[in-house]
Formats: C-alpha cells, structure tokens, sequence
C-alpha cells in the first residue's frame, strides 16, 4: 500500500521559505517538490504573517532608500542592523546566520519588486509593508513557472535516513489515508515553529513543530529550545477572532487602554510611568507586556482568563482614522472593530508568536544530518534569545540559501534508496492505533484518546512553559512528558478504524511531534537558570554573561527523550560585555538604546 515518487530536491512546507526555496532548486536545474500538508501557499504561518519585510543599507546608503522609499533611514547600515540583531538577541545568535540575513535581504526584496509584488507602503525605517497573500502569491506564481511539482494535503510523517544520510520522507495523503513515500537527493525542512503546542497562537493551528519533530527523530540537533516570543494583547474573545493580534497592533499605534477584570489600569504595578512608556513603544514591547498581562491575569483576570482591551473613550472620528490608516482592519477585523466602537472590549492575553529555537543549522543551512538543510522559522540561531527583525525577510534569505546549498549538494551526490525495513517499521509502528482497543489515561479519566492527550501537552505548555517559568514548573513538565510519551507509543487507540480523512490519527500523528518539541524545549528551559530574552525564569531574575552567553543543543537520547549539552555560541564581530545584571535592567538599558 502507497505511492513511491522520486525528486532531486524535496521541500517540506510551502510558505514563504519553502516556496522561495523551490524557486531557487528549481532554477539551478533540480526536479523539484514541495509538499504541504494543506493547501500549498495558503497554510503555515506565512499566510498569516503582518507581513513586513525587512531591508537595510549597502555600504554608501539605504538599500531602501535607493529602492524609492524616501521615509527609509538613509543613516542606517548593514554593520549596525548586524550589531542591534545580536544585541537585542542577548549575543545567543550563531553570526555567520546574522551576516546573511542582513547580506542578502535588499536582493530578495528587489527580486519580489521585480517579481511583480506590490508594496504599500514604509513599514518603518527598515522595512516595507506587503500583503502575505500577495507575496505567497508572486512565489507560488515563480514556482510554477520554474517546474516546481506542487502537492497539497500530503502529511510529512517522518524522514527516511540511511547511513547517516537523509533520503526521503514518508507521508500520508491527508484525504485518503494512504502512505506516500518520496526519495531525494537533498531535502529542506520549512514547516514553521510549534505554534499549535499553546492554546492560545497568533499563528496557524497546523504549526505542529513537523519539522523539528522530524529532524529530531532522524537525529538532527535542535538548539535553544527554551526561547518562544509571546504576543501581548492577542484576542482571546470573541472566539471568531481569536488569535487575532489586531489589538497588539492598535495599542502599538498608541490606541486603546490595557484593563483588568474591575475595569482597572494595570501596567504602572509593574512599571513606572516612563518604563510603562517603553513597554508599550519599544521593540521590547512583547516582552514586558506579556510580562505585565501575564501576573494580572494570576491576579485579577477575567473568567475565561484574560484582560480587556478597551477603545471606548475614542470618538467616532478615531475609529474612521485606524480604518483608513490600517485598510487590512476593514477587510478582516471590521465586526472587531465595530465592536470596539460600540463601546464593548475584547478579552486579549498573550499568546505564542515567535519560536527563535529550532533545528540547529550551520551557515550553509546544513543540518547534522547529510542531505538535511533546514530554513525559516523552523530553524533555531538566527535570532538568538529575541527576534526583533523581520521573520518575513528570514524565510525569504533563508530560503534561498538553503536551496542553493541542497541544490549543488543533490547534483554532486548519487540517489540513494531508501531503507526497505525502515520504512515498513515506520509504517507498522503508525498503524499500532487502528489496531488498539480504546485504552484508560492513566492518572485522568479521559481515554487516551488524541484529544485527549492534544488537550493535556496545551495544559502543560500554557501553564509552566509559557511567558513566566520556574524550576518546579518546567520539572514537572519533564516528568508529564515521559509519561505521556509512554502512552503514545503504547496506548493509543482510536475510535474511528477508517483511514479516510481520520481526524484523529492525523491527531495523533501531530502529538508525535509537539510531544518531542515539548521535551526539548522544557530540557532547555530547565537548564538555562537564569533569564535571558524571551526566557524568563521567576528564579532566575538575572542575565548572566559570563556564565550563560552558550547554547543548549538538544539531541534525542536511546530511549527517544530529548538530552541535552552545552555548545559554545557562534561568535564574530559582537561580544557581549561581562558580568551578571538584574534581567529587567538589562532589559531597560536595550530598550532605552534602541528607542
């Protein structure tokens, strides 16, 4: 049973790093694929992005600038841009990453340009403002034109290695149950972070860390795990909105008051009046806010949670402004809007954004595992401990480099068969739950159905793993997770036996990888004791350079459990000062210095 297929150069996930990844394999000459495990182009966190595009300077000037932007900062520099990335990202970046990112992001904007994308407009003085569709668009519009082979609602289960190297990908037809097996000579993994892992997500609900699971079970190192950026001010309520981040945008623009569940102002608890001022108009503003909303939730919090978002002392007048000033609110959000206006709130708290750890790469975007090259958000060290440019202009340097990598590494190598018995345990191992009867949750009266154990890792994860971290949280999370590992692999069974569009395997077959992000990022939460960026440990309320400046790689242990080890950050031109600050501090000084 199955379908066997053969490319040079097979792409897993088809947003804006693996579609520019495709272009790129398919223009050096390689059969290319890419597979998505919903529609191609319109899945993954690139759909859903602002979007924005980052760009800087070449040596006598904004690239910007020249480009036709006159609001672009013509003092701006590509050696600056490079210092604020590793500074603000607390000097945990691998630099060889940084130095490509800012080398290369005005010559994927130009191409684009080239390419017929529309710009709106001057995002900031680095960066322009674009529609993701549109982008997707132009992408899957090139791709196409280049050859790209295209296909939809095929899941990526897991990887196919032999001897040491990666040559295929097993996956389900997500419609029909039936396993794919595709065999390449080079494969790029551009699936997105871990969103769904969290209850709450600004991102898409099929972000399920695929890749990273995948790449971890075929032996590849993931660095950094513990680093997750959160965002402020995300709706929670109205359901139809929910995971909206239109109010994090409106407060960005200074509109709209930050309540409690009594109607209370809140933020000056935490910060004074001038730090409340950074918190809210700085690029750490998705640090300090979800700080601040996360104790006032423990404290005061409206029954479902959250926090409220009000607009209601704002005249008419200020609601026709954002609408002309944000035209993306009117098409999407205008009920939301409209609501704000009547004088009703929305129920907003933070929500998982941003995962700066992934699957650790080298500046050739080669993972430990030969043939295997990861790009996007989906691989860790670029932004080290806090992104604070672009993701958009990431998936788009990273996806090009990654594929001109693959692609000479496809066309030197020989195709390489796949390992017969490893893909008939592979596939053994994943029919185990149609063949169970139903099984008892150990500890919970919940059967160990998929959604129940989906509804017990988003506990885990919101509860301990999310914007404020102690050592008994996150050591209880370790201890949860061998045990719902366990019953994974041994107790599963699903009530519906037909393997046709089967909701609840294709369940189970996402567990398989939040439970091995969960594991690797609580390890590294764990052993990283003290706070750092977008890791804050309760504590652990310092930042310690001299101790600390190192990564935590993750690497899956014989029993399947993530192990982790210390490596030494990929250092260049910026060096962190020494010594050890108070976190917050330390925070307050980046964010008064980029102010």
């Amino acid at each position: 049973m199955g379908d066997k297929r053969a490319v040079d150069v097979l792409i897993v996930g088809s947003g804006g790093a693996g579609l520019r990844a495709a272009i790129e394999a398919a223009g050096a000459g390689c059969a290319t694929a890419v597979i998505s495990k919903g529609k191609v182009n319109r899945s993954g966190a690139s759909l859903l992005a602002g979007a924005n595009i980052s760009a800087d300077v070449e040596c006598d000037g904004n690239s910007l600038y020249k480009m036709g932007f006159p609001g672009a900062d013509r003092d701006d520099s590509k050696d600056a841009w490079f210092r604020e990335i590793v500074d603000q990202g607390m000097f945990l970046n691998d630099q060889r990453l940084v130095e490509t990112y800012v080398e290369d992001a005005a010559d994927r904007v130009r191409e684009l340009i080239d390419w017929g994308l529309r710009v709106n407009g001057l995002e900031s003085g680095r960066g322009i403002s674009v529609s993701s569709r549109r982008l997707l668009d132009v992408l899957m519009r090139k791709a196409v034109e280049r050859g790209v082979e295209c296909v939809s609602d095929l899941q990526a289960v897991d990887l196919l290695v032999k001897d040491g190297r990666a040559c295929g990908v097993l996956g389900v037809d997500v419609f029909t149950g039936e396993y794919v097996e595709y065999r390449a000579r080079a494969i790029i993994l551009a699936t997105g972070g871990w969103h769904s892992l969290y209850p709450l997500t600004s991102g898409g609900t099929d972000l399920t860390g695929d890749g990273q699971g995948m790449a971890f079970r075929a032996g590849a190192d993931l660095i950094n795990m513990e680093m997750v950026t959160f965002c402020p001010n995300t709706v929670l309520s109205p359901g139809i909105h929910r995971g909206s981040i239109a109010p994090y945008i409106l407060g960005g623009m200074g509109y709209g008051h930050l309540l409690n569940r009594k109607g209370e102002e809140f933020l000056q608890r935490y910060f004074d009046p001038g730090i409340a001022d950074l918190a809210l108009h700085t690029e750490w503003n998705k640090l300090m806010l979800s700080f601040a909303e996360a104790k006032e939730i423990e404290k005061e919090g409206t029954p479902v949670g959250g926090l409220y978002f009000s607009m209601k002392h704002c005249p008419n007048e200020v609601f026709e402004e954002i609408l002309e000033t944000i035209p993306g609110l009117r098409e999407s959000y205008l009920p939301m809007i409209e609501r704000l206006a009547s004088g009703y709130s929305i129920e907003i708290a933070p929500a998982a954004e941003y995962f700066e750890g992934g699957i650790r790469v080298n500046e050739r975007y080669e993972t430990a595992v030969a043939g295997l090259y990861a790009a996007g958000e989906c691989a860790g060290g670029l932004f080290g401990a806090n992104r604070v440019s672009a993701a958009t202009t990431q998936m788009l340097v990273q996806g090009c480099r990654a594929a001109g990598c693959a692609s000479e590494y496809a066309m030197e190598t020989g195709p390489e068969e796949v390992d017969r018995d490893q893909v008939s345990e592979l596939k053994a191992a994943l029919d185990l739950p149609f063949e169970r009867q139903r099984a008892v949750f150990t500890g919970a009266p919940d059967p160990a159905s998929p959604a129940a154990i989906r509804k017990r890792v988003g506990e885990l994860a919101d509860r301990y793993m999310s914007v404020i971290r102690t050592g008994e949280g996150i050591e209880h999370v370790e201890s949860e997770v061998g045990r719902i590992r366990n019953v994974l692999r041994s107790d599963v069974a699903l009530s519906n036996r037909s393997r046709a569009y089967n909701p609840e395997w294709l369940e189970y077959l996402a567990l398989r990888n939040l439970v091995d992000v969960l594991d690797a990022s609580s390890k590294s939460a764990g052993i990283r004791t003290e706070s750092r960026g977008a890791h804050f440990r309760e504590d652990h309320q310092y930042t310690d350079n001299d101790e600390w400046v190192k990564c935590i790689v993750t690497t899956k242990g014989e029993a399947g459990s993530a192990e982790t080890r210390f490596e030494p950050v990929v250092a260049g031109r910026v060096q962190p000062p020494p010594g050890r600050a108070d976190y917050w501090e330390n925070i307050l000084g980046l964010a008064r210095k980029y102010i």
